[in-house]
């Protein structure tokens, strides 16, 4: 949570929101650190936002991957949708 208390872009509302126990975006970046995993998010990143703190902005500030899931699933999923092993 250092990195939010020290950066002033964002207001106190969205840094508490992101330090909630509750909410496992801190968490689920912080393991994807931890064990160089790939983060498939609902999320874009909007570092011009300052209410809420997307997971692919706080994931690009401690260098963990992010890809778009509607991305994932196009990309990875045949005309019937099933997935397609590569």
């Amino acid at each position: 949570m250092q990195w939010t208390a020290e950066n002033t872009h964002f207001k106190d509302a969205a840094k508490k929101e992101f330090a909630r126990s509750d909410i496992a975006d801190a968490f689920l970046i912080a393991v994807a650190m931890a064990h160089g995993y790939e983060i498939i998010t609902h999320e874009l990143s909007n570092p011009d936002r300052k209410n809420k703190i997307q997971i692919p902005d706080a994931a690009r500030a401690f260098g963990v991957k992010t890809h778009f899931v509607y991305d994932v699933l196009s990309e990875n999923s045949s005309k019937d949708f099933c997935f397609s092993r590569k």
